[in-house]
C-alpha cells in the first residue's frame, strides 16, 4: 500500500486555511457588533466634587416632602432611597459614632467621548447623610442628594467666526452613593465609593440655538463611581 504524503499534505492544508476563513468571518462578525454597540452607547458622566456637611444634633432623619415631583417613577424612586436611610439611621441611631446631617457643595463634570476636554461644566449638590466614624482616620458614610452634571464648551473664535462653538448639556440627577472616608483632620476628610443614580432632567444646547432633549437620550439609571 503506496501513502501520498503531498495528497494528505495538501488536504491538511486546506482544512486548515478553511478553519482560519471561518475564523476570520465569525471575528469580524463579532467585530462589528462591539463597534455597533459602542455606537448606540450612551457615554458616561464623571464628575469630581466639594462638599460642606453639617451634623445635625438629633440622630433621626425627618421626612422631606413634595420633593422634585416629576414622575411616579422617580417618587418610587426617592421614597424608596428615604426608607433606606431611615431604616439604617433607626437601626444604628444607638452605635457610637454613627451621626446624620445635610450636606451642599460644588461638583465639576464632562462626558466621556463628546470630544470636549476637561471638566468644565459646573454644578451644585445638597443632600442629606448619615455616617459613621470607626476610628481617627477611618469610617464610611451614606447619601442621598440632588446633583447637577453635564458637558459644557464657549469657544470664540475672534480670526474666524466660523470655528465659534457652543455646546451645553445640563444633566439633574438622585444620587444615593455609599462612600469610605478617609479623615485628614479634625473638620476635613476625603471620600471614595459607588452608587446608583437617577435622571430626573436633560437638556442641552447647541451653538445657541435653544434648549432640547439631549439625542441619543441618556439612560433613567447609572452607577457612578
Amino acid at each position: 500500500m503506496n501513502y501520498d504524503s503531498s495528497t494528505s499534505l495538501t488536504t491538511g492544508l486546506g482544512f486548515i486555511l478553511k478553519q482560519i476563513k471561518f475564523a476570520k468571518k465569525i471575528l469580524k462578525r463579532r467585530m462589528g457588533e462591539i463597534v455597533k454597540r459602542k455606537i448606540n452607547a450612551v457615554p458616561p458622566v464623571r464628575h469630581i466634587s466639594g462638599s460642606f456637611k453639617y451634623f445635625c444634633k438629633s440622630r433621626k432623619i425627618g421626612t422631606i416632602s413634595d420633593f422634585m415631583q416629576y414622575n411616579k417613577e422617580f417618587k418610587r424612586t426617592v421614597i424608596i432611597s428615604l426608607l433606606f436611610i431611615v431604616i439604617t439611621t433607626n437601626m444604628f441611631s444607638q452605635e457610637k459614632g454613627f451621626k446624620a446631617g445635610i450636606m451642599f457643595g460644588a461638583v465639576a463634570s464632562q462626558v466621556d467621548g463628546d470630544m470636549l476636554m476637561g471638566y468644565n461644566k459646573g454644578g451644585l449638590q445638597a443632600g442629606i447623610f448619615l455616617t459613621n466614624k470607626l476610628n481617627k482616620t477611618n469610617g464610611f458614610s451614606i447619601e442621598m442628594k440632588f446633583i447637577q452634571k453635564g458637558s459644557f464648551v464657549n469657544h470664540q473664535d475672534s480670526i474666524n467666526p466660523a470655528n465659534n462653538r457652543y455646546y451645553k448639556l445640563r444633566l439633574n440627577y438622585v444620587e444615593v452613593p455609599f462612600l469610605y472616608n478617609l479623615y485628614l483632620k479634625k473638620k476635613f476628610m476625603l471620600e471614595v465609593g459607588a452608587g446608583f443614580a437617577y435622571l430626573i432632567s436633560s437638556r442641552e444646547d447647541k451653538d445657541g440655538n435653544g434648549s432640547m432633549p439631549p439625542d441619543p437620550e441618556f439612560k433613567k439609571f447609572d452607577f457612578p463611581f
